[in-house]
């Protein structure tokens, strides 16, 4: 009798091609998968993956076995949504990924608010300024304000779309030179996000149906947007942001908007992403609904 355990495990192993990203995506120890893998291999009497330096491989009948199993592991997962929907309860681990800047302003104000609704979800945050994979990191449903790029693999939901405000401090302001229109940008200190070889130095503005484009030359670039917050609070400087990280300081007068007449270009729109399924888990598709309501009302 086959363990359909077993199964699980090489169809993990298969679909992401390593033991150690196995034993991570089902939080298990990477001697456990290969343990399992060696038993599997026993009961089924032949060979299903060799290895060489790099990477593994898949043999022939490996790749058969992979075919059926990936059946009894995707069986398993829905038995477990099954035990789900039959009791009626949203629970079991959430992990969530999202940009730092976005968990830390959007995100943990209303987390509470998720928790006490659906008290026996357990939730794991991962803030993340990258791209991860869904899949081989174990996440249910990762927050992203990107141009989402077209992935079989993966689901997209819209959420909201994400305007950006031109701000800076009072004090700073108040001692530097006229700030009439956006082409003035380029005699004034300004702090844009940046990373690697990427940074963010092309301002872009709507106006009259028509978008200009102000080549700045940033004065401080940084890969950490609430730091840019914090400069720009100090006086340091002109910032363009995401509006959801500014909206505080501007309620409390620490930083106005700067050109409110010249609209500037959205930011990349917030989406749900989540892996490709037949079924979406009660405790994801409750996690969705959720921050789709809190962006549309506070969006």
């Amino acid at each position: 009798m086959i363990d359909p355990q077993l199964l699980k495990i090489f169809s993990r192993v298969a679909q992401l091609g390593s033991f150690s990203r196995a034993a991570a995506h089902l939080k298990i120890d990477k001697s456990a998968v290969s343990r399992a893998i060696a038993k599997l291999e026993q009961q089924l009497g032949m060979r299903l993956l060799y290895r060489n330096t790099r990477k593994l491989h898949l043999t022939d009948a490996g790749a058969m076995v992979w075919f059926e199993a990936q059946k009894i592991d995707e069986s398993l997962d829905m038995l477990e949504n099954y035990a789900e929907t039959y009791t009626g309860e949203v629970m079991g681990v959430l992990r969530v990924s999202c940009s730092s800047g976005f968990g830390r302003v959007a995100l943990l104000p209303v987390i509470d608010a998720f928790l006490r609704s659906h008290p026996k979800v357990e939730l794991e945050l991962e803030f993340e300024d990258r791209f991860i994979d869904l899949v081989a990191e174990n996440i249910d449903v990762a927050l992203r304000h990107s141009h989402f790029l077209p992935d079989s693999s993966l689901i997209a939901r819209p959420l909201r779309e994400n305007p950006r405000i031109l701000a800076a401090a009072p004090t700073y302001l108040a001692q530097a030179s006229a700030l009439a229109s956006p082409a003035d940008l380029i005699t004034h200190t300004c702090l844009a996000y940046g990373k690697a070889a990427v940074r963010m130095d092309k301002w872009a503005f709507d106006i009259d149906s028509q978008q200009i484009e102000v080549q700045i030359q940033p004065h401080i670039t940084l890969n950490d947007t609430e730091a840019l917050v914090r400069l720009a609070v100090r006086g340091i400087g002109v910032v363009l942001l995401d509006r959801f990280l500014l909206e505080s300081e501007i309620a409390c007068g620490s930083l106005v908007e700067v050109l409110p007449q010249y609209r500037p270009t959205p930011g990349f729109p917030i989406y749900a992403v989540y892996p490709a399924r037949k079924w979406l888990p009660r405790k994801t598709a409750a996690f969705i609904e959720f921050i789709d309501e809190h962006l549309s009302v506070n969006g």
